[in-house]
């Protein structure tokens, strides 16, 4: 998915029109959503508002539909964000509480092999 979403996120006005395409092409389908936080400049806020549209798309429309959101090398800035809005949204509060936080491939490896 991460490879037909364009480059600059939401400063690109097609950035979450494709990620409902791509998520309506589930046709209601469960999912998980893999966020790969490696790598990310701590000072760079635009990437979690990426993220924090696609939650709220998610939320609003596929709710039912997610099954699990995986967080790979979330860092202390990310975590820091996402309690901070947890503490101002429900729905925030909701997605932090059921997301799993990875800190490495094997992690990652270890939580889709049990998924299956």
């Amino acid at each position: 998915l991460g490879a037909r979403l364009p480059p600059l996120g939401l400063q690109d006005e097609r950035t979450i029109p494709l990620f409902v395409k791509e998520l309506e092409a589930l046709q209601r389908e469960k999912f998980l959503l893999l966020y790969v936080n490696s790598e990310v400049d701590n000072t760079d806020t635009s990437i979690l508002e990426v993220l924090q549209e696609m939650l709220a798309v998610i939320q609003a429309k596929f709710r039912n539909s997610l099954a699990q959101l995986l967080v790979l090398h979330p860092g202390f800035m990310f975590r820091a964000a996402f309690a901070l809005g947890r503490a101002i949204t429900e729905e925030a509060a909701s997605v932090w509480h059921d997301s799993v936080y990875l800190e490495s491939i094997a992690d990652l490896a270890s939580v889709l092999n049990a998924s299956r």
